[in-house]
């Protein structure tokens, strides 16, 4: 089963931004945060811009 995703559609993603995702990302698999612009792959998260994301779907 997948892990949660947040949609932060904003040109910046502050660490207060990302609390929630990462408290409840230690309970489960890791999560994927939707972007405006950023993609990164973090311990927690990985970032995908909004636009990739729609590609893979």
């Amino acid at each position: 089963m997948g892990g949660p995703i947040e949609v932060k559609f904003q040109n910046r993603i502050s660490a207060r931004d990302l609390d929630g995702l990462i408290n409840l990302e230690k309970t489960r698999q890791s999560a994927i945060l939707l972007s405006k612009d950023r993609l990164s792959v973090g311990r927690e998260y990985v970032a995908i811009p909004v636009s990739l994301f729609l590609l893979l779907a």
